[in-house]
Order: structure tokens, then C-alpha cells, then sequence
């Protein structure tokens, strides 16, 4: 069946199998085989093609240049046609393809305004500041060791940080309005 059609694979073949004997048996009581043991059939007489094996991990070329800026990767949405540096520079989001940039070593600046206990929370850690406090907009310097929180009396208090949570968001938060009421239509 294979000399005749060469490019039927195991799977084909034993679906022309069934389909010529829809019980799965033949005439003289043999059972149609199974894809594998086709295939092993097909190998064994030289009727299989071997597929190339995969190629090993040196053969593959490394995306690194010596120096940056040789080497950019953007992801586009849409058609780009880069004519010239002006057009380039017009690109959001690109850099040069190659390790990530270092995160910055400076504390980041965030803004928090203090609850009705004078509690804020920045980076997953609560930090009480009393009642004195509370509905303050505060700025915290957040570091990898400490929290520097500027009090609005002009005063730095400085917190060991616990956790290790990136920041998410810089800006405080609105205060929640009280809910509108809502007319009563059945009048």
C-alpha cells in the first residue's frame, strides 16, 4: 500500500485498513494492526523517511553585540518601514535587544494618603503614623532597606522595610465619595 502511495504515512494506512475491513478483522480472521506497529513495519523494510533530528544548542546563532545600539528588537503590531534615524526614534517602547537595563539604585517617590487611623500602606507593608495623621497626603522614598516617609510638619521618619514587594502604584489614591442617593421612581 505504501509502494503505492509513498506519501501515506501509518496513520493513513490504517484508516484505508478499516475502511476495507470496517470490522478490524480481515477475511482470515487478522486484526487491522496499529499506527505503530505500521510504522514499525514501514521502517523496517526502508519505506520511512527520517525526519532531521533537532538541531543541537551550539549550532544555533546568539542574538549579542559587542557594543549597544548594534542590535534593536521591537515587537510590531503594525507595518513599520524604518527610513531613517528620525523615524527610528519615533518607535515607543524600543531598546536595544540584549540583557535588561538595571533597575535604578535612587528610591522611588510614591504618594499615599494616611487612613482614618493614620495607617498607609506602600510596597504590601502597613506603617502606622497615629491619628495626627490621618487623611494626610504623604510622599515615602522607598528603598530596598528603608521607607522614608516626609511628615508634613517638615519631620522624615524612617521605617525598616519587611517585605520585598516591588511598588505598584506611585500615585495615592483618591478618597471614596459617599454614594449619591438614588431617587425613589415609584411615586
Amino acid at each position: 500500500m505504501r509502494r503505492a502511495h509513498p506519501r501515506w504515512g501509518a496513520k493513513r494506512i490504517r484508516m484505508e485498513l478499516l475502511r476495507r475491513y470496517p470490522g478490524g478483522t480481515t477475511a482470515a480472521g487478522e486484526v487491522v494492526p496499529s499506527e505503530r506497529t505500521i510504522n514499525r513495519v514501514l521502517a523496517r523494510h526502508g519505506l520511512l523517511q527520517q525526519r532531521p533530528r533537532k538541531k543541537p544548542r551550539s549550532a544555533f546563532r546568539r542574538f549579542e553585540r559587542e557594543a549597544p545600539m548594534q542590535l534593536w528588537q521591537i515587537d510590531i503590531v503594525e507595518g513599520v518601514q524604518l527610513v531613517d534615524p528620525v523615524q527610528v526614534r519615533r518607535i515607543r517602547g524600543a531598546r536595544p535587544a540584549g540583557p535588561s537595563p538595571r533597575p535604578s539604585t535612587e528610591p522611588v517617590r510614591v504618594q499615599r494618603r494616611a487612613s482614618n487611623s493614620g495607617v498607609v500602606m506602600v510596597a504590601g507593608q502597613k506603617v502606622a503614623l497615629g491619628r495626627d495623621h490621618a487623611h494626610q497626603s504623604l510622599t515615602i522614598a522607598v528603598s530596598e532597606t528603608t521607607l522614608a516617609i516626609e511628615l508634613d510638619d517638615g519631620d522624615t521618619r524612617v521605617v525598616r522595610r519587611t517585605t520585598d514587594q516591588a511598588v505598584r502604584s506611585v500615585k495615592e489614591q483618591r478618597r471614596p465619595t459617599a454614594p449619591r442617593p438614588v431617587a425613589d421612581s415609584a411615586t
